[in-house]
């Protein structure tokens, strides 16, 4: 919504006031609401906060009022998160004009709204605990989050058990950085099937050496990140970028707008995951045209479905392909680039399957608006070929 209306748009929040407690519980459920205390029964008459139906229900009442501010009241640009509701308008006098029909909507419903926690219109705002700067088009987490987060991931770095409460605490707080680092999620699989290995929150859990990985990465990037990352565009499949990718026993390939990469691999490939070869093309390509990419979400279609199930779980086997996963995502976030993956049988990409084969002159001669050399691949690449099998 904000990336559409532009740099200009200005941004307003509208908390309703007592949220659960606005929706009524039928009379023949009050009896499961109650208890006795001091010789008297006391029944919730309204939706009780922790109450695990009650935010689910209470969602489905605001998204009927959203549904009347939309199609009653005309406010198309508008968006809520339970009783959180953030309109945009094109200027400072549309976003009030559509504040102010809020305000009419929720009065004529019966609506209270929570006068001390409104917000805008502004052009920097804190949603769900995230700060918007629309013209600088960044996500921010505030800095008491920030700091918080960076001392908590150090804690955990030199932890070895803990209890499955704790570790869901850890999870939801990496999960909240995942809103502005969307590519970490890959790095939360692990740890949140450390959680469902035990049953009850109370319960023990010893934290595996590869979960610590996690946690060791986590920690190495939040202490040098600033918090901030870039609006991203809407997410785009490879095939609509052109960008295609491919690797063979002989090297790598990839083709982008017309720039290629043909290159072949520095060792004997000879025994190595075909899988990991796959990976490293995409590692470079990203790595090479890295400045064109940067603020997209990207689903590249590949014929390897074990990428796609690796890149899913967050997690290999392999410690190669688990370090340059790390490194993937290192790359991703300092280009605000995400990236998934989605199997598909039979890709028709012939251009990268020649490059990868290092048939350049074929390639060439059916791709003649190709340019005449290929783009340079940074050193960096490299480098950390050489490092993935000095860590193996």
């Amino acid at each position: 919504m904000v990336r559409l209306f532009g740099k200009d748009c200005f941004l307003a929040k509208v908390d309703l006031k007592h949220a659960f407690r606005l929706c009524p519980v039928h009379p023949n459920d009050w009896h499961l609401l109650g208890f006795k205390w001091r010789g008297k029964y006391y029944f919730d008459m309204c939706l009780p906060f922790g109450m695990r139906s009650s935010p689910f229900i209470f969602t489905c009442f605001a998204d009927a009022l959203l549904w009347i501010l939309v199609n009653k009241f005309s406010i198309p640009s508008i968006c809520h998160y339970l009783d959180d509701f953030l309109l945009a308008g094109h200027s400072l006098q549309d976003c009030l004009l559509k504040r102010d029909k809020v305000f009419l909507a929720f009065s004529l419903l019966g609506v209270p709204i929570s006068e001390d926690k409104l917000e805008g219109p502004a052009q920097v705002l804190t949603f769900l605990g995230i700060e918007i700067d629309v013209q600088a088009s960044t996500l921010r987490l505030p800095l008491p989050k920030l700091t918080e987060l960076r001392g908590l991931v150090l804690l955990w770095s030199t932890r070895r058990k803990c209890i499955k409460r704790e570790l869901l605490s850890l999870i939801g707080s990496l999960s909240f950085a995942c809103r502005v680092i969307k590519p970490g999620r890959i790095f939360l699989r692990r740890l949140i099937d450390l959680a469902h290995s035990v049953r009850s929150l109370h319960h023990h859990i010893d934290i595996s050496v590869s979960v610590r990985e996690d946690l060791a990465m986590w920690s190495v990037f939040l202490q040098s990140w600033n918090g901030c990352s870039f609006f991203q565009q809407p997410t785009t499949s490879s095939f609509a970028l052109n960008l295609f990718t491919d690797a063979s026993k002989l090297g790598l390939g990839a083709f982008f707008h017309n720039q290629w990469i043909s290159e072949p691999w520095p060792d004997d490939t000879v025994g190595i995951n075909i899988a990991l070869l796959e990976l490293f093309s995409v590692f470079t390509a990203i790595s090479t045209w890295s400045n064109q990419l940067q603020h997209r979400s990207i689903c590249v279609f590949t014929d390897n479905e074990a990428i796609v199930t690796i890149w899913a779980s967050g997690s290999s086997k392999d410690a190669v392909i688990s370090a340059l996963m790390r490194s993937m995502f290192f790359l991703c976030t300092r280009h605000n680039i995400s990236i998934s993956f989605k199997h598909v049988p039979g890709v028709d990409n012939v251009y990268a399957d020649l490059l990868s084969r290092l048939q350049v002159d074929h390639f060439l001669s059916i791709c003649p608006s190709a340019h005449p050399l290929p783009s340079p691949i940074p050193p960096a690449v490299w480098q950390c070929w050489k490092d993935l099998w000095s860590a193996s």
